[in-house]
């Protein structure tokens, strides 16, 4: 075999080793993504299942708390009619008291008017009749209120309030279950995502990829409850079918407004409340993101007022204060406001998850509600006004500490500071990992 051969065959070797090589990488690397997506489907089913019985464990909460709370509220009712009662009677007597004084002027006024006295002796008998009712009245409140009161004590009363609180608390540890199970499909996600990413380019990732989107697409359902049944809110309003106002609360981030919907129909109307952007008309207040779906059953011609859970979306102007109807109003749909509604989700499920698996270390670690909050409302600032000529900075958030705090003087400062770079941190470490920024 000459040179030339010897070669050719040399390149044919090498060629059949480098496939051979690379087929149990690919295959490795197909199995490993493969292994990665079944878990984070179990994860993503197993949130899914915490979510369905945390709403369940809720909704039996709010039933006991009804039941609970009807023998007080059945007490006051009657405590509130027995004061109306013993009020009538205060009065009736002193009319009474009144007409028969009235009579007796009558009967020695000189001369007499018989017609007169006849008139202040039908009144007398009248007030006499008034009074007999509002003791008659009293009692009955009375035997009422002792009756309630009673029943306010009693063993079942007293098994209702132990149940009530019994169902909260299950409540709690469920939805607590729910957010850690969301967290951790949040993660399994994420571990999914980067195995999909080590597959070569081409149609098996492709479809991989696609898998991991609609587990994301799932787990986002479960979190802001998208996907409701029902006409969405704005084409019923659209067609009339509902009329729809919002007030503010005052808040910057959590209760920020309450959606008041009546139907205008003779018929039952289920809306589906789609996550939203909520504009200031005169644009001196805050805009805010509402990440949260959510659905309204009205009967023929019911009001019903909703509240709003959000954040607010620009951290240099006030919130919406309450009593201002009209100044908010739901923005239309527009890719921003998709983009800005897509963001915030991801900011709050980051948070989660990156709370839950304690990579913070703030002020606020021993209270775990106002870290979140903290995180979210600073991280969505610095999302929406990243690419404003006014982008929220880590001295925006110290100035906002300084004057929360009380803090003029710089030594004052000086001690804040530590904690200002530690949620600086949590909010720039939230944006990578979210993607908004």
């Amino acid at each position: 075999m000459d040179t030339e051969s010897r070669a050719r065959v040399v390149v044919a070797l090498l060629a059949l080793c480098a496939g051979l090589g690379a087929r149990p990488l690919l295959a490795g690397a197909l199995g490993d993504a493969d292994t990665a997506i079944r878990n984070a489907t179990a994860a993503v089913e197993a949130a899914e299942k915490a979510d369905a019985a945390a709403d369940r464990a809720e909704a039996q909460a709010d039933t006991s708390r009804v039941m609970a709370e009807l023998p007080q509220m059945e007490a006051n009712a009657t405590a509130r009619a027995l004061a109306r009662a013993k009020a009538e009677l205060d009065a009736a007597t002193q009319a009474l008291s009144d007409a028969v004084a009235a009579l007796l002027r009558e009967q020695d006024r000189q001369p007499r008017d018989d017609d007169a006295v006849k008139e202040a002796n039908r009144k007398a008998n009248e007030a006499a009749d008034r009074q007999l009712k509002a003791k008659r009245a009293l009692a009955a409140a009375q035997k009422d209120a002792d009756a309630a009161a009673k029943a306010n004590d009693s063993e079942a009363a007293r098994a209702a309030r132990e149940k009530a609180e019994a169902d909260k608390k299950a409540a709690e540890a469920a939805r607590g279950k729910a957010v850690t199970d969301r967290a951790a499909a949040q993660t399994a996600i994420s571990a999914a995502e980067k195995a999909v990413q080590k597959v070569p380019a081409g149609s098996s990732r492709d479809k991989r990829e696609d898998k991991v989107k609609g587990l994301d697409a799932r787990l986002k359902k479960v979190v802001f409850g998208l996907g409701g049944k029902g006409a969405t809110l704005a084409s019923l309003a659209a067609s009339g079918k509902v009329a729809v106002s919002l007030d503010g609360t005052g808040q910057t981030i959590g209760h920020v407004a309450n959606l008041t919907v009546k139907n205008n129909t003779t018929k039952t109307v289920n809306g589906y409340i789609a996550p939203m952007f909520l504009a200031s008309g005169s644009a001196d207040y805050q805009p805010y993101i509402v990440p949260y779906a959510g659905t309204v059953s009205l009967g023929p011609g019911e009001t019903k007022t909703v509240p709003l859970t959000g954040v607010c979306a620009d951290a240099h102007k006030p919130p919406v204060p309450q009593g201002k109807p009209g100044e908010l109003s739901i923005a239309p749909e527009t890719p921003q406001t998709r983009a800005m509604i897509k963001g915030v989700q991801d900011i709050i499920m980051t948070t989660e998850r990156l709370q839950l698996t304690g990579a913070y270390t703030t002020p606020f670690s021993a209270n775990p509600g106002k870290e979140r909050e903290t995180i979210v409302q600073w991280t969505t600032w610095a999302f929406t006004s990243a690419k404003t000529d006014r982008p929220v900075t880590k001295a925006d958030l110290a100035k906002k500490v300084h004057e929360q705090a009380g803090a003029t003087t710089p030594e004052q400062k000086a001690a804040l500071d530590k904690g200002v770079d530690q949620i600086w941190g949590g909010v720039q470490l939230t944006g990578v990992k979210a993607k908004v920024l």
